[in-house]
């Protein structure tokens, strides 16, 4: 499953110096703000810095209970992909954004060429319609919650039930943090199983050789990152 990221305004490759949240534009921090915000997190409450050196061989997010060192900062109950999307890029913030990159987004047949099975016979049980689902047809409501999250959302707008009852609802696990640093004998290890997470920071620092290695679907919303020379 993948899930729309917002990329930094700023993104400073080979960098000699280290951007923080104080360098920002006030525009920047407040986007921070706001996204932590719409995630159920007080932005005055989270992490200032971390860095994943010396925690071992990365620090492991995504679970709950997956690191004890980075918990994380709220576990958002998604009820519906509309809902997911909006976490993702904001209220009233979706197909103008999504048409811009609708050359890389994979749009599935109509529905009616599918000849999906009527969703009333199910019940709203998930596990009997992917039971009943031919492997096209699982696929085509894949690429249509693909295509609603990353592409225009109202050209699948009919796929939107059958991907609300076979995806959801599901929870995210949520990290704020204002200042990050990733170095490389330590990466950023993200890992959630099938559910997605959301990770929220207001400057990436990474270190020469250091990186983020996403192990399960993940959405990082980045004011600047720093790729360090």
């Amino acid at each position: 499953m993948a899930f729309p990221s917002s990329f930094p305004d700023s993104f400073l490759k080979g960098a000699m110096m280290t951007i923080l949240f104080n360098d920002l534009s006030w525009n920047q921090q407040e986007q921070f703000k706001t996204t932590c915000r719409r995630h159920g997190i007080d932005p005055t409450a989270v992490r200032a810095t971390l860095s994943t050196e010396n925690m071992g061989k990365g620090v492991l997010c995504g679970h709950p209970a997956a690191s004890s060192a980075f918990p994380p900062d709220n576990i958002v109950q998604v009820d519906s992909i509309k809902q997911l999307k909006a976490l993702g890029r904001g209220e009233g913030v979706d197909d103008v954004l999504g048409a811009t990159g609708a050359a890389e987004v994979s749009y599935p047949a109509p529905l009616a060429e599918m000849a999906m099975p009527d969703l009333a016979a199910f019940g709203g049980k998930a596990v009997k319609l992917r039971n009943s689902l031919s492997r096209p047809q699982f696929q085509a409501v894949s690429d249509a919650m693909n295509a609603y999250l990353l592409g225009d959302s109202s050209r699948v707008a009919e796929y939107e039930d059958y991907i609300n009852t076979l995806h959801f609802p599901l929870q995210m696990a949520v990290y704020a943090v204002t200042d990050l640093e990733i170095t490389a004998a330590d990466p950023l290890v993200v890992d959630n199983s099938s559910a997605p997470t959301s990770l929220i920071f207001g400057t990436v620092t990474v270190q020469p050789g250091g990186y983020i290695e996403a192990r399960s679907t993940l959405q990082m919303n980045v004011q600047t990152m720093t790729i360090v020379s």
